[in-house]
């Protein structure tokens, strides 16, 4: 079983017990202001009465629990699906096939470091981080989550710095560093988003568009 179908069926197990505890306290209390039932002398109404009122007690928490679980869980639906759209974004966004700014830079050893020159969005998670709503997702998925969009903001601020030293003019000492972890960045976050998102279609039953394959070009 999937770790996060473990993990639901774990408090489903936990609730049902909880449930049958709080049932079973009920119906003492009602047991013990009606007294022994042996010796009930009340009428049908009152017993009728009686029962309700367990089954009330049992059913009321219940039903609030069960409408919150699917509650939070649509919320996190909703949460998954706009990472999943931002990630799919910055997945495109690496691919030279369909965006026209791949770019190579002759190294000082002899290789060649290749990068996208475009910065990757990830307003969507940030907002979800800062109003709290990133919780709402499967607990499973926000780690991973967090890894790959800590991948994105690098990205974008190596770019940053590459462009500001190519505006500069000239080759800065730390060019060869900039330019050799900018690639190795663009590399990470290509293995990393399709892993990102196929968890979250497999969670939550996205039609998927992940791809398994790098679309950088080989190092020569």
């Amino acid at each position: 079983m999937p770790p996060m179908k473990a993990l639901t069926m774990h408090y489903r197990m936990r609730s049902i017990v909880g449930f049958a505890t709080l049932g079973a306290v009920a119906t003492m209390v009602v047991l013990w202001g009606c007294g022994d039932p042996t010796v009930w002398k009340c009428s049908t109404i009152e017993r009728i009465a009686a029962v309700v009122t367990i089954f009330s007690l049992i059913l009321s928490p219940g039903y609030y629990f069960v409408k919150r679980w699917h509650s939070d869980r649509a919320e996190g639906e909703r949460a998954a699906t706009a990472v999943y759209t931002e990630l799919a974004d910055a997945h495109s966004s690496l691919d030279p096939d369909r965006h026209r700014d791949l770019r190579v830079v002759e190294l000082p050893d002899q290789t060649k470091a290749h990068f996208m020159s475009r910065l990757l969005n990830h307003d969507v998670y940030d907002s979800l981080v800062n109003s709290g709503k990133i919780t709402f997702i499967a607990a499973g998925l926000q780690q991973d989550i967090q890894d790959v969009f800590q991948h994105v903001k690098d990205h974008n601020t190596l770019l940053r710095k590459v462009r500001k030293m190519q505006e500069a003019g000239g080759e800065h000492p730390r060019a060869l560093h900039l330019y050799r972890s900018l690639g190795d960045s663009d590399d990470a976050l290509r293995r990393s988003l399709p892993r990102a998102m196929r968890k979250i279609e497999a969670e939550y039953a996205i039609p998927g568009v992940a791809k398994a394959g790098a679309s950088r070009p080989a190092r020569p």
